[in-house]
């Protein structure tokens, strides 16, 4: 392997990994950094439906809803006051 080729796979590997702890640090502590502001707006439980759907109960100052939730879309299910 030429010197070039050798710098260039280890190039790659330093960023490969240096992305996977980003992501890695980002999953582990996304509640602290995405939490609503006010406090008027949270999650309060998801439950994975398949590999691109959850249903996820979100609750909205004084309203509850539930929804589901696709790549691409999302549905209320059913909704009630608390």
């Amino acid at each position: 392997m030429s010197m070039i080729s050798m710098q260039s796979a280890l190039g790659l590997i330093v960023v490969v990994l240096s992305m996977l702890g980003f992501f890695y640090v980002l999953n582990k502590y996304k509640g602290r950094f995405l939490s609503s502001q006010t406090g008027n707006l949270s999650i309060e439980s998801q439950i994975p439906l398949g590999l691109r759907q959850r249903l996820v109960l979100v609750k909205a100052r004084e309203k509850t809803f539930l929804l589901v939730i696709s790549n691409d879309n999302a549905t209320v299910v059913h909704s009630w006051d608390d």
